[in-house]
């Protein structure tokens, strides 16, 4: 596969992105580039819209992912050509141990204000993605820009990677969090957080509507030698064996930003399809959603606040 970084509409907007200003000082103002509106779901996926052979798609915006995908409803409605990984021993592993190996290849791709030329996409099975979605925006796209979320807004907005180290947070004077972050060589995101009083590894995943953790390994993290009574089955959970709990958890801190009475999701081991898991929450939107989120991947740090901060 190719990867095709997005390129600038208008002539303003590429003329911004010029290296330096005409006194050589470093530039330290962002420059957005496009500004897409944020929608949510029944089912609380979070996606944007973007144009794809002049067609638009609701695409799910999945920092949790690898490579942008599309249904194969959508590649066989837009005809685009076909390719296979080579070798053919390469493929994308789907949660649940589906084999991706197939890829299409779209002439033009638009989001907002920006545009790119030949661009591929996964080819996800029809079924596999949430009902009245297209295809999912992933990392291999996304890590080319500095990305922020304003749940409260309903904006998702893309930046220029360069501007002055810890200088982003321009909607708001309050507190803020600036945490460095953890960046794979697959550009999936964690950082260090805190969970009552516990340090943990968190994944930061839009494409989760729920934040989910171990179960095994929160016993091992709290000391559960007993479970505790406020551990319980999660609604619509049978009492015998259930698939997921949930906890009162107080408080999820990132920096100096927390979550209060964070929604969490237990998850035994034998039922979460990853293998046996360390201590390390995957965030996801019922967590972020309450926060203010800028993602700086050119930097490598996140910024947030409350989601209610202007």
């Amino acid at each position: 596969m190719r990867k095709s970084g997005l390129l600038l509409v208008s002539f303003i907007a590429m003329a911004l992105a010029g290296a330096a200003r005409a006194d050589d000082q470093p530039d330290c103002h962002l420059h957005m580039l496009a500004s897409l509106d944020l929608h949510t779901d029944a089912s609380g996926e979070v996606y944007v819209v973007m144009s794809v052979n002049g067609h638009d798609e609701r695409m799910l915006v999945d920092t949790g992912g690898i490579s942008s995908t599309l249904s194969e409803t959508v590649v066989k409605a837009l005809n685009l050509s076909l390719r296979h990984f080579e070798p053919e021993a390469v493929y994308f592993t789907q949660y649940g141990g589906l084999r991706l190996n197939t890829y299409g290849v779209a002439d033009r791709i638009t989001l907002g204000q920006m545009h790119s030329g030949s661009t591929d996409f996964v080819i996800m099975p029809d079924g596999d993605l949430p009902p009245g979605l297209d295809g999912t925006l992933a990392p291999d796209i996304l890590s080319t820009f500095d990305v922020e979320f304003d749940f409260k807004h309903g904006k998702m907005n893309f930046f220029r990677q360069k501007h002055c180290p810890g200088q982003v947070v321009y909607w708001t004077t309050q507190p803020f969090a600036r945490v460095p972050l953890r960046v794979s060589t697959q550009q999936q995101i964690s950082v260090d957080a805190e969970l009552d009083g516990h340090q943990a590894r968190a994944n930061l995943d839009t494409g989760s509507p729920w934040t989910i953790i171990s179960l095994e390994a929160t016993r091992r993290e709290f000391g559960w030698d007993k479970d505790p009574l406020e551990l319980k089955p999660a609604p619509g959970e049978k009492a015998t064996d259930p698939h997921a709990y949930v906890y009162p958890f107080s408080k999820i801190t990132f920096g100096e930003i927390a979550v209060d009475n964070p929604a969490i999701t237990l998850v035994p081991d034998k039922y979460a399809g990853f293998g046996r898991q360390r201590f390390e929450p995957i965030i996801g939107i019922s967590i972020l959603r309450q926060l203010h989120l800028y993602i700086a991947y050119g930097e490598g740090y996140l910024y947030a606040t409350s989601a209610d901060a202007d």
